[in-house]
């Protein structure tokens, strides 16, 4: 039989990140190149030509096969920073909405469709996490990372994830908040859904938290907190705003509930934050105080001078909008990834 030999050369030039719909696998532009796939074949029992999967074909395909689902979109991106192409992909049955930025992909309804995050390299193709929501893909300092919010009726952290030195990698932050899609000038905000309405866990508060992107570790670092004295709050100029409004809040606390509120803890953060957790206290332990007796009231402060409360909308004591808002502040939500202010002379 005549030996036929068949050189196929494809080279697809891919953006980094390569986010696809794939229901819109044409969206995409160009930045850096993907492994290059070149095959050739003796075969002599045919003269068809062969299908030739490019490199982002082949993680595609493996993660089709291996899920036994619908890969409804993916991320095709040098996620290490060392010209190792990897995809992440999200395997769905449901509904998605894709925005226009390619950053963010939500179920179309939050509480009912679910997708898993799957995982491929060449060598491996593994299930990362069960049951999200939301994911984005998206770079800080050029390093790539995949957020993935798993699926809660009150909502859950975030997952974190991205690929180093070969490895995938889960910084330190991974699964302690939510959000990381806020921003403060350069920082990065999440929040935390905590149950210390009360002393009994009486209900969800929701807490901003800071971090910043350290592109020397390439890891993100939380702003951590250093817990001060009143008299080291009385410090500060404008303090007066903080202990007048304590004070009128513990007005309608005794009205209402024949108690006040004192000062439990006071934290200064490093960027720019002050916080005061304030707590219930009465001789009367009855069930109602113990599901909602925590508070805090947050001021922003510049050098040595209070500049501004912040004003919170989650405590039924008024209805207007009050800087008294509830549960407490903790020095850090993630104290591995905190760096914590030196105050050595702060109050000399």
């Amino acid at each position: 039989m005549k030996r036929i030999t068949i050189l196929l050369l494809t080279a697809v030039v891919l953006l980094t990140s390569c986010v696809r719909n794939v229901d819109n696998p044409s969206d995409s532009s160009e930045t850096t190149e993907p492994p290059e796939t070149t095959i050739t074949t003796t075969d002599t029992t045919t003269t068809e030509p062969q299908i030739i999967l490019t490199h982002e074909q082949q993680l595609l395909k493996s993660i089709e096969e291996k899920s036994k689902g619908t890969v409804v979109l993916y991320d095709y991106a040098d996620y290490g920073g060392l010209g190792e192409f990897v995809m992440f992909a999200i395997v769905s049955d449901g509904d998605w909405i894709f925005s226009d930025s390619h950053m963010y992909y939500y179920a179309s309804h939050r509480h009912d469709v679910v997708g898993d995050l799957w995982f491929a390299d060449g060598s491996d193709t593994q299930l990362i996490k069960r049951g999200g929501i939301m994911v984005q893909f998206r770079e800080f300092s050029g390093d790539r990372y995949v957020f993935f919010e798993p699926f809660s009726v009150v909502g859950a952290p975030w997952y974190v994830i991205t690929v180093r030195d070969g490895q995938l990698y889960e910084p330190a932050v991974s699964f302690t908040g939510g959000g990381f899609n806020n921003y403060e000038g350069d920082d990065l905000v999440y929040a935390t859904r905590t149950y210390d309405w009360g002393i009994l866990d009486g209900g969800v508060t929701y807490k901003p938290y800071w971090l910043y992107y350290d592109e020397e570790l390439r890891d993100f670092v939380e702003y951590g907190a250093i817990e001060i004295t009143l008299e080291q709050l009385m410090t500060f100029e404008n303090h007066e705003q903080i202990i007048k409004e304590i004070d009128e809040y513990n007005v309608i606390a005794l009205k209402n509930r024949n108690a006040i509120y004192e000062i439990i803890s006071i934290f200064y953060r490093g960027n720019g934050y002050i916080h005061v957790n304030i707590q219930l206290l009465s001789d009367e332990f009855e069930y109602e105080f113990l599901l909602d007796s925590n508070r805090h009231i947050t001021a922003k402060y510049d050098g040595k001078t209070i500049t501004e409360l912040t004003e919170g909308y989650y405590d039924w004591d008024r209805t207007e909008g009050t800087p008294i808002q509830g549960g407490l502040y903790l020095p850090a939500l993630c104290p591995e990834a905190a760096v914590f202010p030196d105050i050595t002379d702060l109050f000399d």
